[in-house]
Order: structure tokens, then sequence, then C-alpha cells
């Protein structure tokens, strides 16, 4: 079940799901809720040949990827997961706004990474604090038993702030292929980091 504005409405504000937002009014639509964006940066946090600074913001080259962040912070509760997707006029511009990682985990906290690709032949301007992403909640059939962020589990992103690169997946091995060699190399094992707030009892 998708969650609508009346529901939407009353967790933002009795139980903080969205925090940041600048204008309830403006960013509630009828079941999901406008994300505004900064901070684009390519994929190992730092800014690229392919983004450049403007005085409202950033200009994406054509074919293009860079990573962006939402000024909103969410708290999904345990029993609550979410979606990210691009808005309509976003989307008709030529810009993705999540490349495979639109999935919100049950007992999520932070901002949202946005996987940010331009599909047009054009620059895209992006203009900082603009709504280019919505996200739409789900009632969940119950409380998640290991909630994203429980200390049973490897959360990488709990508690992100800001535009975050990618984590290593902490028990796998990388295959390096090089012209005359393959070598294996493990990667870091990344701690876990507490819980996040359960909610909509």
């Amino acid at each position: 079940m998708i969650l609508v504005d009346s529901d939407l409405e009353e967790l933002i504000l009795t139980q903080d799901l969205i925090d940041f937002y600048d204008d309830l009014g403006e960013q509630l639509q009828p079941a999901s809720f406008d994300l505004r964006v900064t901070d684009l940066r390519g994929q190992d946090g730092g800014l690229f040949p392919d983004v450049e600074k403007t005085p409202r913001g950033w200009t994406l080259a054509p074919l293009a990827f860079a990573l962006a962040t939402t000024i909103e912070r969410l708290n999904v509760p345990a029993n609550l997961a979410g979606r990210v997707e691009g808005r309509s006029t976003t989307g008709r511009r030529g810009l993705q706004v999540h490349a495979t990682a639109g999935f919100i985990d049950p007992g999520f906290v932070g901002t949202i990474t946005l996987e940010l690709f331009n599909l047009g032949s054009n620059p895209i301007e992006i203009v900082h604090g603009s709504a280019i992403a919505q996200v739409a909640f789900f009632a969940c059939s119950g409380f998640a038993r290991r909630p994203y962020g429980d200390p049973s589990r490897v959360s990488h992103y709990q508690g992100q702030q800001g535009t975050t690169p990618a984590h290593s997946a902490p028990s796998v091995a990388a295959c390096v292929s090089t012209a005359d060699q393959t070598k294996t190399v493990p990667w870091p094992v990344m701690p876990s980091t507490p819980v996040g707030r359960w909610r909509l009892q």
C-alpha cells in the first residue's frame, strides 16, 4: 500500500519522517514527496570535468554521470519502505536521478545520494535546491526483524549526510584484471552503525 498525502503529512509533522524540507504544502504530492538536490560531485566524491559550476548550481555534460544528495533527510520506520524516482519534468529534460539504487530499506536514516545521468545530447543545468526527485513510501506487512542500521547487519550508508561515494561490499572479493594478470583483492570490512529510530507504532 502506497501512503497518500494525508498519511505523509501526519508522519512528517508528528514523527519526523522527513526533515529539512522547505515548504511542506508545495513539496507534498498526492502520494509522494518532492526532494531537492544539492552538492553534485564525481563518483570519487570530488568535482570532475563533466560537472561545471554555475551561478545557480551545476551543469552536467551530455552522457555524463555524477552523484548528488538531497537536502531532505529521511527517518524511515521499520514498517515502511521507500522508493526514489525522478519527476516528470526532470525526465523530459533527459536527466535520470538514480541508476539502480532507488529502493530505501525499512530503518534507513539519512540523506539520499542521487545517481544522476544526462541521457541527452545537450548539457543540463541542475539548480541548487530544485526539486528533481520524489520519494514514495510503502507500508510493509509488519516490522522488519533486522531493519537497515541494525547492529547485526552491515549498513554502509546508515546516517549518511551529503553526497556519499560507493562503499565496497565487505564479504566479497574484487577481481582486478590487467593485461597479463588477474589477482584477488579483499574488500575492507565496513563497521556497522546503530539502528535508526523506529516509528509508526
